[in-house]
């Protein structure tokens, strides 16, 4: 019992900490941005996405074989939300370089 509430505990905490060091993005708008910080939270946002994507799809596949039907079901699925979250890191990674550019530049957002 006891490990089992370490182990939601330690996942609660660590993504807790990524919201905490991507939070800035939420208020850039307003003034600068911590760039060092926001950098550090993307990284362990992908590392920890990358982990969840192993143990939850690519270990089961790899632990039990399956009909060929569900597997072609799961690899289209796992395509795809890889595109998705590639496509939302290069989207966070290009608002995140451009905020900081022009905090940077103190050149005023749009209106």
């Amino acid at each position: 019992m006891k490990s089992k509430f370490l182990s939601y505990a330690w996942e609660i905490g660590k993504w807790l900490l990524v919201l905490y060091l991507i939070m800035p993005l939420a208020t850039a708008m307003n003034g600068t941005v911590g760039f060092a910080r926001v950098v550090v939270g993307e990284a362990l946002l992908i590392i920890f996405i990358g982990k969840i994507f192993y143990d939850t799809v690519i270990w089961k596949f790899v632990r039990q074989q399956q009909a060929r039907g569900r597997e072609l079901i799961g690899m289209l699925g796992m395509l795809a939300a890889i595109g998705f979250i590639l496509i939302m890191f290069f989207l966070l990674a290009g608002v995140t370089t451009m905020i900081y550019v022009r905090s940077q530049l103190n050149m005023p957002g749009p209106n």
